[in-house]
């Protein structure tokens, strides 16, 4: 593993990762104060891949919408940003730039001390005796992240 000292050396690393996350599946960079995760899933409008940001701070609102951000619940200050998922390398990484500006900028985070990650792929449901049952979820390591990984999604 590595050992990211700041954002731009961290904002590649999350690019890469982006690029190979598959169907279903998140990847969750947190700490203790806000959360940064992105996702690539499958909905009405097709393959996304999304990006979400997290920390209660309501002045942040005009900024963050100013720059395209959408707010998904004002109870958390849960922000959130979708691209196609077959965008090319350089529209995912202005997808991971935004998040972390975000994060920057509007949030007042300014390194990624004290970071965690948590990546896994959700498994489609599974028809049990008359109703669905929810499949286990697959644990997903990235290496070359260079952040510690967290102990689960609970944390």
């Amino acid at each position: 593993m590595l050992d990211m000292a700041d954002w731009k050396q961290l904002e590649p690393a999350i690019t890469e990762v982006l690029g190979k996350l598959p169907d279903n599946a998140y990847l969750a960079i947190r700490s203790n104060a806000c959360l940064m995760q992105f996702a690539a899933l499958e909905g009405g409008a097709g393959r996304v891949l999304r990006a979400e940001v997290c920390r209660d701070s309501p002045e942040d609102e005009p900024r963050l919408r100013d720059r395209g951000w959408e707010l998904v619940d004002t109870w958390s200050g849960l922000w959130r940003r979708d691209i196609p998922a077959g965008s090319d390398r350089d529209a995912q990484q202005a997808l991971v730039r935004e998040s972390i500006n975000a994060l920057r900028l509007s949030f007042g985070v300014q390194q990624p001390e004290g970071f965690t990650y948590l990546s896994w792929q959700e498994s489609p449901p599974k028809v049990g005796w008359q109703f669905w049952k929810s499949g286990e979820d697959k644990d997903l390591q990235w290496a070359d992240l260079g952040l510690p990984k967290g102990k689960d999604k609970a944390d």
